[in-house]
């Protein structure tokens, strides 16, 4: 919820969401992500597809 506050006071501009895009690594966001949101259900429903 912190990570969302600045959201709230800063105007979103193209270039923002650029940099953002630029400096936040792919494995990060998927990392907080996971933990935030936990596994989805189309991961659940694969990973017990491929057990049987």
């Amino acid at each position: 919820m912190i990570l969302l506050l600045p959201l709230l006071v800063t105007e979103i501009t193209a270039d923002l969401v650029l940099q953002a895009m630029n400096n936040v690594k792919t494995s990060a966001v998927d990392e907080w992500a996971d933990k935030i949101f936990g596994t989805s259900a189309l991961a659940l429903r694969s990973a017990a597809l491929s057990t049987t």
